[in-house]
């Protein structure tokens, strides 16, 4: 399977897909990938990840590493129900995608 090419079709038509747009339902549906691939799709990515946005290694997964430069600073229950929490997901979701594109078609050289 191209995961590259699934992935733009997610970007481009994600309610086919996704029953919601939450940053956190991408993060499963990759990691579902993932899965389906024995761990193969992703293998190096936590790392390639760190490297790239965080320029250090840490322990927090690569789910929370790329959605590390949307989030808010002052997070708390009013963030909850505010528009920032749309804003955060468009915004890491695309940034999910666009990281695992260059990911894969990093690897794929």
């Amino acid at each position: 399977m191209d995961f590259r090419d699934l992935f733009r079709h997610l970007a481009a038509r994600p309610t086919m897909f996704l029953p919601d747009l939450r940053y956190n339902t991408y993060v499963a549906f990759v990691e579902g990938c993932n899965s389906a691939t024995e761990g193969v799709l992703l293998e190096g990515f936590g790392d390639w990840v760190h490297a790239r946005i965080l320029g250090v290694q840490t322990s927090f997964h690569w789910s929370a590493v790329v959605a590390s430069p949307y989030l808010s600073h002052r997070l708390d229950e009013s963030w909850q129900h505010s528009p920032k929490v749309d804003e955060f997901d468009a915004a890491a979701s695309a940034e999910l995608l666009a990281q695992l594109d260059a990911f894969l078609a990093d690897r794929s050289t």
